[in-house]
C-alpha cells in the first residue's frame, strides 16, 4: 500500500522563468508529513528545509517543490500532458520510496555531500567499455553523481578482481558521502 495515490492539479499557469513553459499547483491526496526528509532520496542535489517543511529538487529541467501538505508545485513544464506524467511518475517515486522506507538511512539522507564527477572517475577502471550503457566511463561517473544509475551497472568494475581495489574505494566513498544505496546491489534513485 502506498502513501498516496493521485496527485491533482489544481492550477496552471504561465511560468515566469520561461513564458514557452507553464508552471502548476497541484496537491497529493494525503499529507507527506513526517515522510517528506525521505524525498532527498528523489535527487541527490535536493534541499531539503524541515522549519518550511518542504523538499525541493529537479526532474530533468522542471523544479519541482513537495510540502508536507502534500501540496505540489513544479515550473518548467512542456504543458498539462507533460505536468500529469510528472505528477503520475512523482507518485509512483513516493509510494516506492514509502514502501522501502525502513530501508533508507534517513540520517544519510540529510548528511550527504556533493561528490564531484572526477572523484568518482578516479575509482573507475576508465576503460570507456561501454558495458553500463554510457559511451565513456566520464558519463557514467556524471550518471552516479546524479544518482541515476549504481555501480553495479559497470561490469570491468566486477568482473574478475583487476579492479576490486577501486571497487571497494567507489563504495566507501559513496557510503560515506551518504550514497551507499548506490554502491553494489543499490537501488538508483532516478525513475
Amino acid at each position: 500500500m502506498g502513501l498516496i495515490s493521485h496527485i491533482e492539479i489544481r492550477s496552471i499557469e504561465q511560468c515566469t522563468a520561461d513564458p514557452m513553459k507553464v508552471k502548476i499547483t497541484a496537491q497529493a491526496d494525503h499529507a507527506i508529513g513526517e515522510f517528506l526528509p525521505y524525498l532527498l532520496a528523489l535527487d541527490p542535489r535536493a534541499d531539503y528545509s524541515e522549519r518550511g517543511g518542504f523538499v525541493t529538487f529537479k526532474v530533468g529541467q522542471c523544479n519541482v517543490t513537495v510540502f508536507a501538505t502534500g501540496k505540489v508545485t513544479a515550473t518548467k513544464l512542456e504543458g498539462e500532458a507533460d505536468a500529469h506524467s510528472l505528477l503520475d511518475g512523482l507518485a509512483r517515486r513516493i509510494n516506492e520510496l514509502y514502501g522501502r522506507r525502513d530501508r533508507l538511512d534517513l540520517r544519510s539522507l540529510k548528511e550527504r555531500r556533493t561528490l564531484s564527477i572526477l572523484e568518482v572517475l578516479r575509482l573507475l577502471p576508465r576503460t570507456n567499455c561501454g558495458a553500463c550503457g554510457h559511451p565513456t566511463c566520464m558519463a557514467f561517473a556524471a550518471a552516479i553523481v546524479r544518482a541515476e544509475v549504481t555501480t553495479r551497472q559497470c561490469v570491468p568494475l566486477y568482473e574478475g578482481g583487476t579492479y576490486s581495489e577501486q571497487r571497494c574505494g567507489l563504495e566507501g566513498l559513496l557510503t560515506a558521502a551518504g550514497y551507499g544505496h548506490l554502491a553494489e546491489g543499490g537501488d538508483s534513485i532516478v525513475p
